[in-house]
């Protein structure tokens, strides 16, 4: 996993917490965010090598 993915999904677990953990009373929701993002990333990077599968 490239430094990208992961200070981008800590920072998207991060804020998550505090905006819907703090205001919204869901607290799980910068893990579900986290985790959105990071499946997100996989997904397309899976679909990047099948397109270009000499790189």
């Amino acid at each position: 996993m490239d430094i990208f993915t992961v200070l981008i999904s800590l920072c998207l677990g991060f804020a998550g917490t505090l905006i819907f953990g703090g205001l919204l009373n869901i607290p799980d929701a910068g893990a579900i965010i986290a985790i959105a993002f990071i499946g997100g990333r996989i997904i397309y990077l899976l679909e990047k090598n099948n397109r270009n599968p000499e790189k």
